[in-house]
């Protein structure tokens, strides 16, 4: 029993300095930083405000009390923990709930003071917003129109004004933007168009002369078509501009097919024929696939015009080959013939990415009539990119050869974009004179064709098979042609080459309407 006494003593003890150290700590706080402790009934009793006279300085003088929060507002920039800092804000906020609109001008006034920095950012938003929830239109219009030092403070603040003010009154926060010059018109209504996407679209007129369509597609119709696409589809069919209404259409369609695919099918006939649809239709079949591969599949497959159904079936292929490999090749190998060497590539890049070997054997193993090139070249860079090493081994065990030349391609454009110039110069005298060292330049020039054309077309000089060298150069000056037509008619033109390869350039120099004869 005594010992039990004596236990119950000391828990007694501890718990008493406990509640002393805490009330020692609240009060040595309170001095630092001087604000007043509120008291517990205080928040609690009905019709007593947080920042009444008991709690809150009322007279000029006492302004002493922003000035001791503006050590608060330090707080942040001295922390070097995050959760420090977290805590720091919540009691920068848990403070700002005790202080009257007139105080907010203060703490702006000190907020110029505080250096830039990520913090500052974060003070601005929580005063702003403390200020709005007291009195928006005063804490509107006071920081549109005063001098501050920083422009970003203003719009940071107006900002968040405008968020608050619209969440709560969000027809009072208009008026006021609609009756100030340059006022936030397009902020308020893309703030009220994520609560009252319906509302807003009525008010559209009141946007600022030349606000663009990209404004409505982005801060009315996707959150719109977020809450109800079938109403903001309507809508936009409505428009009676016929610019306004594609776009609009368009829009809405891309938002809804990533949300629900099967859905948002069912209204592909309202686009026009163009490119935007079938990019359309490639992304909403990847979508679809992810969730429901069977029923996507079968809508894919009835899509009429071949060009638009592989670019669907490619969309999917990819990530059905990633997640579900041995199905996505079988699907394909049950494909009619034409179809199977526009896929397969597809299956062997996913492959190559997890089991190279495997990939590979099953590659070298198709007929040439079935795509077996594409998937080749599909497999070596997936492998190359996955595993330099691996592949660097296997390569050297082919004999010399379509498969080692492709590999030896690829190898060199990996090697030339991820390493120096001088190690690579190295792999490449390392290899004996054939015709995968001619593929390894090949691929080294190509990696470097848009960087450093010269160089590119000077490696590509030093192939030796003269057929492929020219090929080589031709391609190289064919796409400078097309990025810099100037500056490779200047090379052209000094260029020691033979005269019937000058020929060719000027040729194709002559597609871009420039002359080579012409000095």
């Amino acid at each position: 029993m005594k010992t039990v006494s004596r236990t119950a003593t000391m828990v007694g003890l501890v718990a008493i300095c406990l509640v002393i150290g805490f009330c020692l700590g609240q009060w040595a706080s309170r001095q630092r930083y001087g604000f007043p402790a509120p008291t517990r009934g205080a928040q609690h009793r009905k019709g007593t405000k947080p920042h009444d006279a008991t709690h809150f300085p009322t007279n000029a003088v006492d302004t002493a009390y922003a000035q001791k929060l503006a050590g608060l507002l330090q707080l942040p920039l001295t922390r070097k923990s995050n959760h420090q800092e977290s805590i720091s804000r919540e009691r920068i906020a848990q403070e700002l709930a005790w202080t009257k609109p007139e105080d907010c001008r203060i703490l702006f006034a000190m907020l110029e003071e505080i250096p830039v920095s990520t913090e500052r950012n974060s003070l601005v938003a929580i005063i702003a917003g403390r200020w709005a929830e007291l009195d928006p239109k005063a804490a509107a219009s006071y920081v549109y129109v005063v001098s501050l030092s920083s422009e970003w403070i203003r719009s940071t603040a107006i900002q968040e004004i405008c968020i608050v003010w619209t969440k709560n009154d969000p027809a009072a926060a208009l008026a006021w933007a609609e009756s100030t010059e340059q006022g936030p018109i397009a902020f308020v209504l893309s703030t009220w168009a994520a609560l009252d996407p319906v509302a807003v679209a009525s008010k559209l007129d009141a946007l600022p002369v030349g606000t663009t369509h990209g404004w409505v597609c982005q801060n009315l119709l996707e959150p719109w078509t977020a809450k109800d696409p079938e109403a903001a589809l309507q809508w936009a069919r409505n428009q009676t501009d016929m610019d306004s209404k594609r776009e609009y259409t368009e829009t809405i369609l891309s938002e809804w097919a990533n949300r629900d695919p099967k859905s948002a099918s069912q209204h592909l006939h309202l686009l026009p024929d163009n490119e935007n649809k079938v990019e359309l239709i490639r992304r909403l079949a990847a979508t679809w696939a992810e969730t429901d591969r069977v029923t996507a599949l079968q809508w894919t497959e009835s899509l009429e015009g071949e060009r638009t159904r592989m670019r669907a079936i490619r969309a999917m292929l990819g990530p059905w080959a990633s997640s579900d490999l041995d199905g996505a090749r079988k699907y394909v190998e049950g494909l009619p013939l034409k179809l199977q060497q526009d896929l397969r590539w597809i299956v062997a890049n996913e492959w190559a990415s997890e089991n190279p070997d495997a990939a590979m054997e099953w590659v070298t193993d198709l007929p040439e009539s079935g795509g077996r090139e594409y998937a080749l070249k599909a497999t070596i860079r997936a492998w190359v990119n996955v595993d330099l090493a691996s592949a660097s081994h296997w390569a050297e065990q082919l004999a010399e050869g379509v498969e080692r030349n492709s590999m030896m391609a690829e190898m060199g454009s990996f090697w030339a974009a991820t390493e120096d110039s001088k190690t690579v110069a190295a792999w490449l005298e390392s290899l004996p004179e054939a015709s995968s060292r001619d593929s390894a330049l090949a691929g080294v020039a190509a990696s470097k064709q848009r960087s450093d054309p010269h160089e590119a077309i000077r490696l590509a000089g030093t192939i030796s098979d003269e057929k492929f060298k020219r090929e080589t150069i031709l391609q190289i000056a064919r796409n400078w042609f097309f990025w810099s037509p100037l500056k490779a008619k200047a090379w052209v033109d000094s260029a020691d080459l033979p005269e019937t390869v000058k020929a060719e350039l000027a040729k194709e120099l002559g597609k871009f309407g420039i002359d080579l004869e012409n000095k």
